[in-house]
């Protein structure tokens, strides 16, 4: 990913990144009577500028939670959806702020042994081990669990005119 891209540009690029790989890989749909969609996201944590993606390993999913400890973060996810008939695509991002309380090292030793701190962005899940240290959160929740559904179906029903309700 190009590093002069900010956090939210980052995870923008990053789904439609994804959704392009699926796409290409997706058979030829010409003449189909039903829409068929790829749809993808992704996620990043954004701390003060820096983009906080999944750990390598405990120290730093240890310093990730460190550093967010008693502050607010954003968390963007990235998506990007499109229409296999035609091609058309359209990606956008959706922006949540979550702030933790203060976090002890037994706090952060406990979200991190509640949840494999691994395969998420900022080492924590919010409907996880982290979720009794969360004490604010501005905007989706379902975003920060890296899948804004409210974003989605509104880019879906006013790009597409589809609606999520409808589809099988």
């Amino acid at each position: 990913t190009d590093s002069t891209l900010l956090p939210y540009e980052i995870a923008c690029e990053n789904a439609r990144l994804k959704g392009r790989d699926v796409y290409a890989q997706t058979p030829d749909v010409d003449g189909e009577s039903e829409e068929i969609f790829v749809i993808a996201a992704d996620t990043v944590v954004d701390f003060c500028g820096t983009v906080y993606g999944k750990p390598k390993d405990r120290d730093e999913a240890v310093a990730m939670l460190t550093s967010m400890s008693g502050t607010a973060h954003a968390v963007h996810t990235g998506y990007s959806i499109i229409r296999c008939s035609d091609g058309t695509e359209i990606s956008d991002t959706e922006t949540t702020y979550v702030t933790f309380d203060e976090l002890s090292e037994h706090d952060v030793e406990s979200i991190i042994s509640g949840d494999s701190p691994y395969d998420k962005a900022g080492a924590y899940a919010i409907q996880g081990s982290a979720a009794p240290y969360i004490c604010g959160i501005t905007g989706c929740y379902l975003n920060v669990v890296g899948f804004p559904l409210h974003a989605i179906r509104r880019a879906m029903l006013d790009n597409f005119g589809v609606a999520l309700e409808d589809c099988k």
